[in-house]
Formats: structure tokens, C-alpha cells, sequence
């Protein structure tokens, strides 16, 4: 899994790595360390390979084969380190996935980057993607890959972040309370997003009230002065509200609701797409969303509410919003040819 936004210094050095995971090297890796992977499958040229274990395999297993596919540098255990040195440079840990989220909160100590955390039962990653492309358009952005949100994704997307990135987005997920605590304490957000609360991994909570005091934990990880954007429509948004401010959180909303703070105006639906009015802390805006639903547009609001409180161009973002498609799995629509004419298949799997 390589960094899926690129930048054009170095990511890390080898002392800095050793000196944030409290390791010790063995071997001088050659050049830049220009990644951070833990796939082996995909690691890349410069890349560093954190061989941490899995549900299913041991990274140990494949240090070979990420430096042999151009890794600069393995990260490994004391256990492994004897077998792994044969292979090339290594960073001698105690605990790999340690040592990743010793990484992350060095990299994210660094950083002068205003950050976005985004969380809810529904629409993360969807939201994720949009906010991306919206802070792009206003400066260097780095985001989460795919869906990674959890233990080992939030640490990995937290290491991969640049020195010069201007914005950060994350993704953070739960399926279990107290999941999402330890994460945005991690990523320290200046701006946290609660797309929605519904009845999704009801299995470990008592009720929907549950669940929304799980997604309520990413306020406990915001910056002092930090910005809590909640859904003014959703049912559970007094409980999110509270939440916030016993975090210290200034709230702002965004919905349909007529005090919504980012509120829609009016609406177009249209097949593949959306035009929208809205009025976004007071500003008139109107902007095109590139994919359907009324879903997409109610967490558009929620989009430019977030970029315009992390100190980005309004008209940009929104001007930026016209290029979102649907991620994988999440509406993308194909068209197929069959006997007789075309089928269109919308991938909601």
C-alpha cells in the first residue's frame, strides 16, 4: 500500500525513523525514504515496509520480497531482526505496529497542516474523497487511502503525511466503543465531521444512543479551538452537540434545518449528478456535485462547512466538488453491453 498523494521531498530519514520508534538500525538504507507500505505486493521504490501482523499473515514473512521489490528500508521486530538483516537495511522495533503509531504521532507532531477527521455510521469515505478534492484545489493535500480507518490505517495514513502537506484528511472508523478515541487522539483533527448516526454495528452497542456516543469520541481528539460539524437533520444531532461542547468544541452544522449553519437552499437532482444553493456561514454558494443522491449533496454541506473552518478557499472547494465521483463500491455506475441494447449496473456492493 503506497502513499496516494505524492510529494517531492523525502518522507523520512533513517535517524529520524529510529529516533520516533525508539529502534535501532541495522544497515544505511540507499537514497530517500520516499513511502511508508505494508504490503509487500505493492511496496514501492524508496518505500519503507512496516512488517507488522495481521489478522492472517505475518509481515516478517515478506521482508524479503518488499526490499527485494525496492523498499529502502524494513521495519522488524527483535524476534525477526537476525533472519530479516540478510535481506538489506532493517529498523530494529519492539512492536512493528507500535513502531507505526510511534511514527504516525511523530509525523503528525510535525506537521503545520490544518486537519479534517471524518467519522459516521454511513458516507465516510465518500466524504473523505470529496474533502480531498476540495482542499486540493487551495493547497498540497493528503488523504486516507480507500477505507483506511482503523487501528493499522490511521497510523499508516498519519506516517505517509508529508512535511509540507498544507491539509490532512482522515477517515476513522469504529465498529466497538471506545474504537475511535485512541485514533483522533492520534490525528489531533482542527476539524471534526460526523457525517451521521444510524442503527450500523448495532451488535455491540444497546441502542442507536450508543452508537452515537462512539462517533461523539472523534471530539475528544480536536485541537484546542477546534470546530465539531455535525448533521443538524439527523435525529441524534442534540446528543452530538453536547458532546462537542463538553469537548471544548465551537458546533457548527449543516443540513436542510433552517439554522443550519451550512444550509441548503435549493436542489436539482439530476441522473449523474447534482446543482446545488446553499448558504455556507452566512455566504451564498452554488455548486454541481458529481454524483446523484440527495445523500451526496446533504454531506456536501458538510464538506464545504469543514474546508471553509480549516482555512480554505470557499469558491475553490466548491468549484472542486464538480470533478467528485463515486469511490469504488459506492455507486459507481457501469454500462454494459448485452443482447439487444446496454445494461446499466450501479455498484453499491
Amino acid at each position: 500500500m503506497t502513499a496516494q498523494t505524492a510529494f517531492a521531498e523525502p518522507l523520512w530519514s533513517a535517524p529520524e525513523l529510529a529516533l520516533a520508534t525508539a529502534g535501532r538500525l541495522a544497515g544505511r538504507p540507499d537514497g530517500a525514504l520516499t513511502g511508508v507500505s505494508i504490503d509487500s505486493r505493492t511496496v514501492g521504490r524508496g518505500d519503507v515496509f512496516f512488517a507488522i501482523k495481521g489478522d492472517v499473515h505475518d509481515g516478517h514473512k515478506f521482508v524479503g520480497d518488499a526490499l527485494g521489490r525496492g523498499a529502502s528500508l524494513a521495519v522488524v521486530d527483535e524476534a525477526h531482526a537476525d533472519e530479516a538483516s540478510a535481506f538489506g537495511p532493517i529498523l530494529i522495533v519492539k512492536d512493528v505496529l507500535e513502531a507505526m503509531v510511534a511514527t504516525g504521532i511523530a509525523a503528525r507532531a510535525r506537521s503545520r497542516a490544518k486537519i479534517v477527521a471524518v467519522t459516521g455510521s454511513v458516507g465516510k469515505t465518500s466524504t473523505k474523497e470529496a474533502l480531498r478534492l476540495a482542499l486540493a484545489e487551495d493547497g498540497q493535500t493528503h488523504a486516507s487511502a480507500a477505507s483506511y480507518n482503523n487501528h493499522w490505517g490511521v497510523p499508516l495514513t498519519l506516517a505517509r503525511l508529508p512535511k509540507s502537506a498544507a491539509y490532512g484528511v482522515f477517515e476513522i472508523g469504529m465498529n466497538h466503543p471506545d474504537e475511535i478515541r485512541p485514533l483522533t487522539k492520534m490525528v489531533r483533527p482542527h476539524v471534526a465531521m460526523v457525517t451521521n448516526v444510524e442503527p450500523v454495528h448495532l451488535a455491540a452497542f444497546k441502542n442507536v444512543e450508543g452508537i452515537a456516543d462512539a462517533k461523539a469520541e472523534i471530539f475528544e481528539g480536536l485541537v484546542r479551538g477546534g470546530h465539531a460539524v455535525v448533521n443538524r437533520d439527523n435525529a441524534h444531532y442534540e446528543r452530538l452537540k453536547a458532546a462537542a461542547i463538553e469537548c471544548g468544541a465551537a458546533v457548527w452544522s449543516f443540513g436542510e434545518h433552517v439554522s443550519a449553519d451550512s444550509r441548503l437552499d435549493r436542489l436539482a437532482l439530476k441522473e449523474t449528478s447534482s446543482c446545488v444553493a446553499a448558504t455556507i456561514l452566512g455566504e451564498p454558494v452554488t455548486f454541481k456535485i458529481g454524483a446523484p443522491g440527495r445523500h451526496v449533496v446533504q454531506n456536501a454541506l458538510g464538506v464545504l462547512l469543514a474546508a471553509k473552518l480549516a482555512g480554505a478557499d470557499l469558491a475553490l472547494a466548491a468549484l472542486a466538488l464538480a470533478k467528485f465521483a463515486p469511490p469504488a463500491g459506492r455507486g459507481q455506475r457501469h454500462e454494459l453491453g448485452v443482447a439487444g441494447g446496454s445494461l446499466l449496473v450501479i455498484d453499491e456492493s
